[in-house]
């Protein structure tokens, strides 16, 4: 009796973690389309390029800084 329970859990555990890393794959992969989409809107505008340029510059001078700082 307890062996014919154990592999019915078994077999619900394994569909559970089968349609968990299902799960998860499908939403990494919509996170990563709705990122490239706004990076594509990004880039497709002037103004916002120009802020995005900026904001990238600006991490870069504080990464160089930080570095900088910690050889010292």
């Amino acid at each position: 009796m307890y062996t014919q329970f154990l592999s019915l859990s078994e077999g619900a555990g394994n569909t559970a973690a089968s349609a968990m890393t299902e799960a998860i794959n499908a939403g990494v992969t919509s996170a990563v389309g709705l990122v490239g989409t706004a990076f594509t809107a990004i880039t497709s505008n002037g103004v916002l390029c120009i802020f995005l340029g900026a904001a990238l510059v600006r991490v870069g001078m504080s990464i160089f800084r930080s570095m900088k700082s910690s050889v010292r």
